[in-house]
């Protein structure tokens, strides 16, 4: 990767975490020369950065007026979460019936590296690899349509289900849970497939929820230019 798209990928991450945890507040302006003389940078990282983060609907670009924190409300995010629950449910549960044998080998192999990624307990390895563990109950549904929703919707809560990797015992968790939901899909058991998915969600869309609650912002422009 570039220096520059790394200089970027880094930036990106980090106005992520301070959006989320509210330093910046919703409506705020981003000053992309603020944020350049703050991290080093010039404005071409910043800008790619900023614009990566409207693909997650942290930020929006306004025609001629600039980048500024997006105002999406506790409740839109809530049934953005729910309405996920509903597409990856249904997954798979559509996995558990129509799977095929190298489904299942490839299902096996994301696993794996979901479990290897524990062994190193490394946050940003198994965020990686769940994304890859899920997008395989995607494509098993046999369904692109469906799969395609579910990786779109993903996609926009990306950056709430990173965050949630780094929670303590939660990768531990989630693996036991990724064993259950294979366990039901390769007994092509519907009704066990979508029970196990709908547990796994469970936890995902309470914490979701517990980091959307109000919070007193904090402002981190003004005197950060370190």
């Amino acid at each position: 990767m570039p220096a520059a798209r790394t200089r970027a990928e880094s930036l990106r991450l980090k106005l992520e975490e301070d959006i989320l945890a509210r330093r910046f507040i919703p409506g705020e302006k981003l000053d992309e020369e603020a944020l350049g003389e703050r991290f080093g940078l010039s404005r071409t990282p910043v800008r790619e950065a900023l614009k990566a983060l409207t693909s997650g609907g942290l930020v929006e670009i306004r025609p001629h007026q600039g980048a500024f924190v997006a105002t999406l409300t506790a409740r839109a995010i809530v049934e953005m979460v729910e309405t996920m629950a509903v597409l990856e449910r249904a997954c798979a549960a559509a996995a558990a019936r129509r799977h095929t044998l190298a489904d299942r080998s490839t299902i096996l192999k994301a696993q794996e590296a979901c479990e290897a990624a524990s062994s190193v307990a490394d946050p940003k390895v198994f965020y990686k690899a769940n994304v890859v563990f899920h997008e395989t109950i995607y494509r098993s549904s046999q369904n692109a349509f469906l799969a395609l929703q579910a990786r779109s919707l993903r996609q926009r809560l990306e950056p709430y289900r990173r965050q949630i990797a780094s929670h303590p015992g939660m990768i531990e968790r989630s693996n036991v849970e990724h064993r259950r939901i294979i366990a039901a899909v390769f007994a092509m058991d519907e009704s066990a497939a979508d029970a196990a998915m709908t547990n796994h969600l469970t936890a995902l869309q309470d914490t979701i929820a517990s980091m959307i609650e109000p919070t007193p912002p904090r402002r981190v422009l003004a005197n950060r230019r370190g």
